[in-house]
């Protein structure tokens, strides 16, 4: 994303840095951008979320400790990848925000739970495999 950025600012500055040309690297950004970190997004906490829910559906899981730290790992991970990323691996050094990102996950799963995940799996018979 940095190098994304900075080829917007070059871009600007080659179109006459003039409010005209700012503006339409802006539109052309914000299409390109907005895309990118949608689809970051998605794989990095909506496909982990989905699978906790299956997996909440599937085995009656109705926990809000399970919600709950299944978010705090979701957000946990998904700043360690992002940390990994953007600068590489570093053995023995914690991502800097891990806890903040933990935190917020956590909350989202106990969100969640108290919307839907109290009732995960009511809808299936007992007898069901």
């Amino acid at each position: 994303m940095t190098i994304y950025a900075l080829v917007l600012v070059v871009l600007g500055m080659r179109l006459g840095g003039d409010a005209k040309g700012l503006v339409a690297v802006s539109l052309v950004g914000l299409v390109y951008a907005v895309p990118i970190i949608f689809i970051e997004t998605f794989v990095l906490s909506g496909l982990p979320a989905a699978l906790v829910i299956w997996l909440s559906e599937k085995f009656q899981l109705r926990s809000g400790l399970f919600f709950g730290g299944a978010g705090a790992a979701i957000g946990g991970l998904f700043d360690v990848l992002l940390h990994v990323v953007s600068r590489g691996y570093t053995a023995g050094k914690p991502a800097s925000g891990s806890l903040l990102f933990a935190l917020a996950g956590l909350m989202a799963g106990l969100t969640y739970w108290l919307v839907a995940g109290k009732h995960a799996g009511r809808n299936r018979s007992s007898d069901a495999a």
